[in-house]
Parts: C-alpha cells; sequence; structure tokens
C-alpha cells in the first residue's frame, strides 16, 4: 500500500484572492490607459455637400479632411483649440474641453460662405498675403478644376468655356489639334506668358502658320498638360512684364498640379457628334502618396502625385459636294455649248472611275492620339527646408486628311505621278509632336523670415511631320510607278533651360504709419534653343526640272539643307517688387525687371498698380505699365519653300529668315522686342453676401509688333530682287517682321452669386468681355520695294489687316448656372461669341465674309451615386449650331467647305453628346 500524497497547498497566483486582485488591478489599469486617448473626430461640409481636403487643427496636430469630409484624431484628454479653415469659406475656431468621461467625440462642423465668397490667388503679387480675387489691385481668376462640371477634358476647352477673355481656336480643319492657340484680351497667343507650378513653360517648336487665331505666332501647347493632373489654374489679366517677364503682356496663366495625398481619382468620358462621328474617348488617373517626414509636423509632410492620361478624338466629316470639273478642262474660249460637252464628258468619267464628289476629301476634325504621364511633388528636409519636383511628358499623333487640297487630274496635272494616281489624290500629314517637362528645387524659410526658392525647369518640343498616300511628281520621270509615297518632311525642336532663385520677405508690426510691407527680388538665367532638321531628299528635290512637274512632297514640302538651323540665345534677368499696404484700405504695389537678351540686346520693364478699398462694399483698383516681348527664335530663324497650284500654274512661296541675305535685299528690318504700355482700372464690390461684381476695363498699346506677312507676289520689282539673288524658281515671298503698331480696348466683367436654399445650392455667374483691337500710325514695307500703292500694301494686306482686327470675336458672354440638391447637380451653360469678319488679300477673288453672331448652348446633369462614384451625362452645342455658311462661292472650294471653320471659336462640327464618369477612391482607410 502506497504512501497517499497529501496535496500541496495553492499557491496564490492560482487562488482566489489573486484572481480578485488581479481582475480589480489589471481593469483598472487598463481603464487608466485607455483614458489617456481619446478619439475626436467629425466630418466637414457646408449646406449641401461635404468637403474634402479641408484643413482641419486641433493645437499642434493638423490633417485633412477625406473625400466623404470626415477627419479624426487620437489624442490625450485635455483642453484644445479646433480650427476648420477652406478656401473661400469662413474659418471655424472654437474651444472643446475632453475628458475621459467619453471615449470619442464627435463633430458636424458646417461652413459658412465667406462674406466675400472669396478664392485666394498667387498671381498679380509676389507677396506672402494671401489676397482673394475681389481684393487684388489687378484681375485674377482662379479655376478650380475640381468643381467645374465634367464637360470637357481638354485645358483649352476648359477655359473657353469658362473665361469670357480667353480665345482658343477651334479644332480642326487645319491640323487644327496639333496644337490649339490660344490667347487673351484679343492679343496673340505670343502675348501671354503660361507658367506651370509658377515657372515658365517653353513653347512649341513650330510657328502657328495655319488658320486666323495665333497665325505666326509661337504659344504654349496647353493641352500638352492633362486636365487630370491639374488642381487649378489662376489667369491673370493685366501687363506683367515686368514682374514675370517677356510674353507676359495680355495676361498671365499659371497651371497648379495637384499635391493630394492618399487619394485614387479616376476620369472616363467617352461622347460623338450628333452627326454621329468625331467619337472621342479619354481616361485619366490620378493618385497621391504621402511622403512621411516624421521631424516635420503633419501638416509639411512631403507628397508624391502621379497622374496617366489618354485621350482619342476621331475624324469628322462636314464637306459639301465638289460642283467643278475633275478629268477634262474646258477649252480655252470654250461657248457654252462647248463647256456642256465637256461636263458630261467629265460625268461619265467620273462614273466610270466611281470618283465620289462628296467624300473625296473630308473636311473636319481629324483623328489624334494623347497620351501622357505627370509627376508631382514634394519633401520636407526640415521644418524649414522643403524639396520639389515635376515630370511632365506628353505624345501627340496626328492623322490630318483634312487640311489638304485634292490633286484633281485635269487641274494639277503638273503635280500629279499620273502613273501611280490616274485619278488624283489627297495627302495625308501624320504629325507626332512629342513634349516633356522637367522641374527640381528647394524652397525654404530663413530664421530671418525670408521666404527664399531656387529651382530650374527645362522643356522641350518637338514636331516631325511625315506625309503619305502623296508623291514627288517629279519622280515620274526617273522611277515611274515605283516612286515613293510616302516622306519624312524633317523636324522642328525648341528646348528651354531656366534658372531661377526669389527671395520674399513681408514686414509688419515694427513699421511706423504702415500696415505691412512686403519685399521680393530674384534673377533668372534662360538658355534656349531652337533648329530645324531637313527632311529625306525626295521630299524637296525637284528630279526632273526641265519637265515642268513639281518636285517635293504634296500636302507638306520637306525641309531642305538650305532650311536647317540651330540656334541658341542666352537670357539673364533680374526684378524687385515692393508692396505697401499703407492702411487696410490703401495697397500700392511697385515692379520693375531688367532683362538682357544675348541676340538683340535688353528691355527695362515697370509696373505700378493701387488698389483702395473704400468699404466692405466697394473696392477701386488699377494699373499701369510698360512691356515688352522678345521675338522668338521660330520667328526669326523658320524657313521653308512651298509650293502652291492656281489655275495650272505652279507658284512657288519661300518664307525666309528674317536676317537673311533675301531677307536684307527686300529691306526688311531686322526683328526686335515689341513694346507695350497697359492701363487697366475696374471695381470689385460685394453687393451683398450672395453676389459679387468684378469690372475692368483695358487699354494695351503694342509698338513694333510682330506679324507673319501676306504673301508678297511675283511682280515685277519682286521678280527682279529673287532673280538678282539667286530664287529664279520661287515666285512668292514672306517675312516675319516688326510691321504694325496695334491698340486694344476692352471691358471685363464678371458677376457672380450664390444662395442656399433650403437643402440646395443655386449659383450663377454672368461674365463677358468686350473688346477691339485697331492699327494705328504707319505700317512697315518692304523698302526696296517702289513706294507706291501697288507694292506698299504687299507686307501687310487685307487678309493679315482682317486676322488682327476683325478675326477675333468682338464680344463673348456666358452666363452659368449650376444647380445642386442632396445627390443632383444640374448645369447649364450659355455662350455668346460675337461677329467676325474674313477677308481676303484681293476681294474681287475672295469677296468678303461677315459672320453673326451665335450663341451656344450647353447642359449636363450629373447624379452622386456613392461618394465615390459620379456619372455625369450631357451635351455640348445642344442646339446643334453651326456658324454661317459662306455665302460666295468663290470662298467654298467649289463648293467643299461650306464654312470657314478659321472664323468660328466653337468650330463647325455642330451637337456633341457626352457620358463623364469620375470615380474618387479613398485610401487612406
Amino acid at each position: 500500500m502506497g504512501i497517499e500524497s497529501k496535496p500541496k497547498p495553492p499557491v496564490m497566483r492560482n487562488g482566489i484572492l489573486y484572481r480578485i486582485l488581479n481582475f480589480v488591478f489589471f481593469t483598472s489599469a487598463f481603464r487608466i490607459a485607455y483614458a489617456q486617448q481619446v478619439i475626436v473626430g467629425g466630418k466637414v461640409g457646408n449646406a449641401t455637400e461635404v468637403l474634402s481636403a479641408a484643413t482641419i487643427s486641433l493645437n499642434n496636430k493638423t490633417t485633412l479632411s477625406n473625400s466623404k469630409g470626415e477627419f479624426a484624431f487620437s489624442v490625450k484628454p485635455a483642453r484644445y483649440i479646433l480650427i476648420v479653415t477652406y478656401a473661400g469659406y469662413k474659418k471655424i475656431e472654437k474651444e472643446i474641453v475632453l475628458t475621459s468621461d467619453s471615449l470619442k467625440y464627435y463633430f458636424d462642423l458646417v461652413l459658412q460662405p465667406s462674406d466675400e465668397m472669396e478664392n485666394f490667388v498667387v498671381l498679380g503679387s509676389r507677396s506672402i498675403e494671401q489676397r482673394s480675387n475681389l481684393s487684388t489691385p489687378v484681375p485674377v481668376d482662379r479655376i478650380q478644376l475640381s468643381k467645374l462640371p465634367a464637360r470637357q477634358v481638354e485645358l483649352t476647352r476648359i477655359l473657353e468655356n469658362t473665361i469670357p477673355s480667353f480665345t482658343a481656336a477651334a479644332h480642326g480643319f487645319r491640323e487644327g489639334k496639333q496644337t490649339v492657340p490660344a490667347s487673351l484680351r484679343g492679343l496673340g497667343p505670343d502675348h501671354t506668358l503660361v507658367f506651370l507650378n509658377g515657372r515658365r513653360l517653353h513653347t512649341t517648336a513650330s510657328p502657328w502658320t495655319f488658320g486666323v487665331i495665333g497665325f505666326g505666332t509661337v504659344g504654349v501647347d496647353l493641352n500638352a498638360i492633362s486636365s487630370a493632373a491639374i488642381e487649378s489654374v489662376e489667369v491673370l489679366r493685366d501687363g506683367a512684364s515686368a514682374q514675370y517677364g517677356s510674353d507676359a503682356i495680355a495676361g498671365v496663366i499659371d497651371l497648379q498640379l495637384k499635391r493630394s495625398t492618399g487619394m485614387t481619382s479616376i476620369q472616363l468620358h467617352a461622347g460623338q457628334y450628333y452627326k454621329g462621328d468625331g467619337e472621342a474617348f479619354s481616361f485619366g488617373i490620378n493618385h497621391g502618396f504621402l511622403l512621411k517626414n516624421n521631424r516635420v509636423p503633419a501638416d509639411k509632410q512631403g507628397f508624391l502625385n502621379v497622374t496617366g492620361n489618354f485621350r482619342f478624338n476621331n475624324y469628322t466629316q462636314r464637306n459639301g459636294e465638289y460642283d467643278s470639273l475633275v478629268y477634262f478642262p474646258f477649252p480655252r474660249n470654250a461657248t457654252a455649248a462647248q463647256k456642256d460637252v465637256v461636263k458630261m464628258l467629265d460625268n461619265e468619267k467620273i462614273a466610270e472611275r466611281g470618283f465620289d464628289r462628296k467624300n473625296h476629301r473630308p473636311l473636319g476634325d481629324n483623328r489624334v492620339f494623347n497620351t501622357g504621364f505627370t509627376v508631382n511633388g514634394g519633401y520636407p528636409v526640415s521644418k524649414s527646408t522643403s524639396l520639389f519636383w515635376t515630370a511632365i511628358g506628353n505624345y501627340r499623333f496626328c492623322n490630318d486628311i483634312s487640311s489638304n487640297v485634292y490633286r484633281y487630274p485635269f487641274r494639277d496635272s503638273l503635280r500629279i505621278n499620273t502613273l501611280i494616281y490616274p485619278d488624283g489624290f489627297l495627302p495625308y500629314i501624320q504629325s507626332k509632336t512629342p513634349d516633356i517637362n522637367l522641374i527640381g528645387g528647394i524652397k525654404g524659410i530663413t530664421n530671418s523670415r525670408w521666404h527664399w526658392d531656387a529651382g530650374i525647369i527645362y522643356g522641350k518640343n518637338s514636331s516631325k511631320i511625315e506625309v503619305t498616300n502623296s508623291n514627288n511628281a517629279s519622280q515620274q520621270y526617273t522611277e515611274g510607278i515605283n516612286a515613293p509615297r510616302n516622306f519624312n518632311t524633317g523636324k522642328q525642336m525648341f528646348s528651354q533651360l531656366t534658372n531661377n532663385i526669389n527671395f520674399t520677405r513681408k514686414y509688419s508690426g515694427n513699421l511706423k504709419s504702415v500696415k505691412s510691407l512686403s519685399l521680393a527680388f530674384g534673377a533668372e538665367f534662360r538658355i534656349e534653343n531652337y533648329r530645324i532638321k531637313e527632311g529625306e531628299e525626295a521630299s524637296w528635290k525637284n528630279y526632273s526640272p526641265g519637265m515642268g512637274k513639281e518636285g517635293g512632297s504634296q500636302g507638306q514640302n520637306g525641309f531642305q539643307p538650305a532650311n536647317a538651323v540651330t540656334k541658341n540665345r542666352q537670357v539673364i534677368g533680374t526684378y524687385a517688387e515692393v508692396e505697401m499696404e499703407k492702411t487696410k484700405n490703401l495697397l500700392l504695389s511697385l515692379a520693375a525687371r531688367y532683362e538682357y537678351y544675348s541676340d538683340f540686346g535688353s528691355n527695362l520693364a515697370g509696373k505700378l498698380a493701387a488698389r483702395y478699398k473704400f468699404s466692405k462694399w466697394l473696392l477701386l483698383r488699377g494699373s499701369v505699365s510698360n512691356g515688352y516681348r522678345a521675338p522668338a527664335l521660330q520667328q526669326r530663324y523658320y524657313s521653308l519653300i512651298t509650293t502652291t497650284s492656281r489655275n495650272g500654274f505652279l507658284f512657288r512661296t519661300g518664307t525666309f529668315p528674317n536676317e537673311s541675305p533675301i531677307a536684307k535685299a527686300f529691306g526688311i528690318s531686322p526683328l526686335k522686342a515689341e513694346t507695350a504700355l497697359n492701363f487697366s482700372t475696374g471695381f470689385t464690390s460685394s453687393i451683398s453676401k450672395n453676389i459679387s461684381i468684378a469690372i475692368d476695363g483695358y487699354w494695351i498699346q503694342i509698338e513694333n509688333r510682330i506679324i507673319y506677312s501676306g504673301t508678297i507676289p511675283d511682280l515685277p520689282a519682286v521678280r527682279g530682287i529673287l532673280d538678282s539673288n539667286g530664287f529664279k524658281d520661287v515666285q512668292n515671298v514672306r517675312f516675319f517682321s516688326n510691321a504694325i503698331n496695334t491698340r486694344t480696348k476692352g471691358l471685363d466683367i464678371v458677376i457672380t452669386g450664390r444662395w442656399f436654399i433650403e437643402k440646395s445650392t443655386l449659383e450663377t455667374t454672368l461674365a463677358a468681355n468686350f473688346n477691339k483691337t485697331s492699327l494705328y500710325g504707319s505700317i512697315q514695307y518692304a523698302k526696296n520695294l517702289p513706294d507706291d500703292s501697288t507694292y506698299r500694301g504687299l507686307l501687310v494686306n487685307r487678309e493679315e489687316r482682317c486676322r488682327v482686327e476683325d478675326a477675333y470675336p468682338r464680344d463673348k458672354i456666358i452666363f452659368d448656372l449650376v444647380y445642386k440638391a442632396g445627390k443632383w447637380r444640374f448645369n447649364t451653360n450659355f455662350t455668346r461669341y460675337g461677329k467676325v469678319a474674313q477677308k481676303g488679300s484681293s476681294p474681287a477673288i475672295n469677296p468678303d465674309e461677315i459672320f453673326t453672331p451665335k450663341i451656344i448652348t450647353a447642359m449636363n446633369l450629373c447624379y452622386l451615386f456613392t461618394p465615390c462614384l459620379c456619372l455625369t451625362v450631357g451635351a455640348e452645342n445642344i442646339g446643334d449650331v453651326y456658324p454661317d455658311k459662306l455665302k460666295y462661292k468663290s470662298n467654298t472650294s467649289n463648293g467643299l467647305a461650306p464654312y470657314n471653320p478659321n472664323f468660328a471659336a466653337f468650330g463647325c462640327n455642330g451637337g456633341y453628346y457626352y457620358v463623364n464618369m469620375a470615380i474618387s477612391l479613398d485610401n487612406k482607410k
């Protein structure tokens, strides 16, 4: 029998008493530990919708509301100051006391619009002080793209639909979707300086030598920047050469890229015209990444915002029916009976060959593929210093079949290799346009409160043209049916490297008799390069000069070795700006800028602007400045020889560089800078908490304005100069020259309103621009041509004068209405385009046309299925309005062209309907 083991006394940790003490101790400890942190959260919105990206601060902690307007903090119980801010709304500031009695605090925060419905702007002043567009001394528009109805995806169309003083060329008919020239206040595209994140953008490589708007100018390709990557656009409608440099005679456009983090947004757009063509599709995706640095506050963290985009536009066709001969010409001095016989024979041949009178030459928009990416970022190195960078790449392919004329067998026999094209042909132009921008830099604040930044931006644009379905007619005698049909015509390239450094400081509090004083100064160094690369030999050479056939590729002649050029220039500039608030009512601003150009000299510009606030309801403002615009390298050195056909004869037209021996032989002076005087005055008023008004008048005088001349024809004196300089095979010439002086007078009006009606919001905008540009003083002429009525009007003929004075709409009025209720949003827009005129160089050949004003209506309806998904359906030009048809047959290309799209800012395609889907995903959760 074994020994019975006695149980051991229980150890304390297993005892009941220990368990009770353990429960009490850890429960209390848990409560004490948990009580150290409480959750503070809520939602930010206005009367009708949530507000994303609102700034919420809780003492020294800061965050942004997400796409649903929500925010959250985890903090210890204590007394806090809660501050909520959002542009255009009154700040909320309240004291809250958090105790351990509650584990979660929730605040439903409803922001009220500020009394002046303010939008803070950056342009127009380098002061650190934030001001609304109603309190600046010069007019500035600020457009937040995310707040606009989803109507268009191309930036030029968005601005065209929003800002009356902004005019963009209509699409199509003339390589119109390669680059869309755009301008402010009825001036040229090269009179508007364009910024990207506050830094100068490069221009296009090719000067615009088609159409009306921007003819002969070199502007910025705004559509190379994806609208999906842009947060806001600021438009300064005032001369600003003294502040920002050359080109800013009409104003400045600044594109601000997105900086958001933790969000993914997707934009899908699809549509087509009422006619069933012109299908359009676009896709854009944007995502932001947070780049953390634990050594800096939450509101100063880094970011990396990335955008990808793709856009496709298909052909449209808006041509009439060709009503002339195709295969057989009329005999010389033919009788009516003989003409009838020729017409009969021609129609029989047309039927036999299956020639299509209507569809053999489409006229309309071109097929365009556009793709690109955008990277925008910044990273705080310390609490006072941060890095910034941007990279943008865009590639556009345009297949153009509408900008060329058809080569008919009877009329263009000298231009056709009949072995390849017995029925004639239509050349196609394929343009390839890559565009890049790279920005890098560093910025910070010194201990003495100087704000500084140093950065570099490099940009490059190139344009390569290839011609297909074409021929070099002179090769019929050397290669016959085996002659090439496709040609590389060469390439143009322009690059720009800009380095700058800026310093700004605001003084306040310690100044006698002055409320505040801001100082700014800086310097810039810029290098520009322009290059023309020759095309392949067959694109420009005549292989059988004695046979009378045209040499070179049809549709686009190639650049010859004599056209090839590589030119550089350097620009050094420095500026200073002083802004003083004498009192809270009086603001004065003074700016000066000096720039030196290595290729033509220096310029000095100054500007004085003032604002006086009589009361909360009335503010007067105005400015006076002088400005300048340096001639573009493209305008100085572009050259090309092209061939046209008229009445069965070939005419070669040479555009020669401004400083070439042939230009000097004609007496064309070397290009110099345009100089300008700019006066503006106006007032703003918040006549109630719901309505604001801004009215600004302007007067702009430009001396030595650069234009692309009219075609100087083959007259005896012209023939003599060409022959003596070795150009016996050239009949006509064109030059860039400082030929004219202009004065532009105008008025901008903007009236905005916003009303909160129960649970809905009504927003209205009535905006208008009225302007008139006129030539004044003497008009330059080719000095070595005879000084008589026959020759004096050749450099600036009726057509070129019309392009400046009458081709831009005299007025443009926009009325926009947005109604929001619950998950619905309705938008309607009416845009009235004023009268324009078309004038040819010879009214006897091409009579003048007057195009009456037109009103274009747009409507769309948006439904917010979830906070993340919005679907929009709508229509542009809902009334299917077209410009006036051409009245004179001689202007219609024998019936083929019933419209002239160059004189219709809204285009010639009619109504367009679309569907747009916007998806917003919050990745913070």
